[in-house]
């Protein structure tokens, strides 16, 4: 065998290793930005994780046991009520001020306009976040929308409850969005 043949031998070795390693280099930048991406995910369910944790434990669960233990003892007038709109509004106004629960129910509120807000920052998981927090904020919504709406016509902000509002329409919106994608 001649020089000439190793020498082709070796540049094609030389020439694949050059395209190996580019190839290398390549599939690791992309395998790198996975992970990357996989690893905020990960950060992001923690982060959601840590805040069911926290709406399951004191304080937040004191305060929702009161909401609920309130409903549970005025649930026949409640019901009554539903006949018509104003009569609901009016009596779901004295079952708060009856069973004192306006002061729970802003910190009940307080706590999904924070979920809100770790969700649109990207701190927290939205899908994680929609599965965990999305069937209490529709019960809570449902029951306390006339309060939320009185409160926003009286002395409180226009965004009182919105949190909470945003939480438990969020379904409604993805399956919007998911219809309107389809056509």
């Amino acid at each position: 065998m001649t020089k000439t043949f190793w020498t082709k031998i070796s540049n094609f070795l030389v020439s694949a290793g050059k395209v190996a390693g580019g190839a290398t280099f390549l599939f690791g930048i992309f395998y790198g930005g996975y992970q990357y991406f996989e690893a905020r995910k990960d950060k992001r369910v923690e982060e959601t994780l840590a805040l069911y944790r926290q709406f399951n434990n004191t304080p937040v669960v004191s305060y929702r046991e009161k909401i609920y233990k309130v409903l549970a003892e005025n649930q026949d007038e409640i019901s009554n009520a539903a006949v018509s709109e104003a009569e609901l509004e009016r009596t779901i106004l004295l079952v708060v001020k009856k069973g004192e629960i306006a002061n729970q129910l802003i910190l009940v509120l307080d706590f999904f306009d924070g979920l809100v807000f770790c969700v649109s920052r990207h701190i927290c998981d939205p899908e994680t976040a929609l599965d965990l927090f999305y069937g209490r904020s529709r019960e809570l919504y449902t029951t306390f929308y006339q309060y939320i709406q009185v409160q926003r016509r009286s002395v409180t902000s226009n965004d009182f409850g919105l949190g909470l509002q945003t939480f438990a329409e969020m379904r409604k919106r993805q399956n919007a969005e998911a219809a309107a994608k389809a056509k």
